[in-house]
Formats: structure tokens, sequence, C-alpha cells
């Protein structure tokens, strides 16, 4: 392999589609870091950088078909772990959005649940979060 394109694509293996949309995404301005501001504005744009990520097909795969995901869990951790290479601080957020509060919500809820709050956690209509408690 003398074609270093080909090359990546080897390397990337089996989501090697669902890590260059990653790349692509993260490679627009709004992802790119921005050191020295304040915590509230950096939490602001990491909320706006969560909702531009929802508008790509990354934070669906890992949910069913029949409720607007892409049946994908392998493609979802890679694009999850994709955002490693941008601000943590997003992959944080992503990682609560729609690992924690998406996982709770496929996994814990009814159907019921499922109709009403699925759609909108994966396009981030519906911000979530995750509380846990630990006894003792």
């Amino acid at each position: 392999m003398n074609d270093p394109a080909q090359l990546q694509r080897f390397l990337d293996g089996r989501w090697a589609d669902v890590r260059e949309q990653t790349r692509n995404q993260l490679r627009d301005p709004l992802f790119q870091p921005v050191f020295g501001i304040p915590v509230e504005e950096h939490r602001a744009r990491i909320l706006e950088q969560a909702r531009a990520l929802a508008k790509g097909p990354g934070p669906r795969l890992g949910f069913p078909e029949r409720y607007g995901g892409g049946a994908d869990i392998g493609g979802s951790i890679t694009a999850f772990e994709m955002l490693g290479f941008g601000d943590l601080s997003l992959l944080v957020k992503a990682g609560v959005q729609w690992g924690l509060f998406g996982g709770a919500l496929l996994h814990l809820g009814t159907e019921r649940h499922h109709e009403r709050y699925l759609e909108p956690m994966m396009s981030f209509e519906l911000p979530g979060c995750f509380a846990m408690t630990e006894t003792g």
C-alpha cells in the first residue's frame, strides 16, 4: 500500500465511513478548540456543538431503526470514540446525552417512553441528564 488514503481506509476498518463522517464534522470551525474562554462561555459552546452533532448520523447510530436510529452499536461506539480527537468536554456531553440518558430511556423505558422520548433525545430537542446514587 503506497497510497496514504488507502492505508487510512484499511486502518479505519469496518466503520471507516463513520470515522470519516465524524472527522468531517469535527473539521467544521464550530468544533475547533478555543482556549482561555470563561467556563460559562465554554459550556455554551459545547452545548452548541452538541446540537450540531445531533444533526449528523453519529448520535442516532446506537438506537433502533423504528425510532429513527441506525441500529449499529459498533458504529455508535466508533462515532463516540472519534469525538476524543476534539474537545473532551463534547465527548462527555455526548456520552451523557446519547449514552447514559439515551441508554436509560432505551433499556429501562417502556414502549410509551420510547415513542415519546427517543426521537427528541436523539435530535437533542430533549437534552437529558443522568443521575446515579450509590448505597453506603
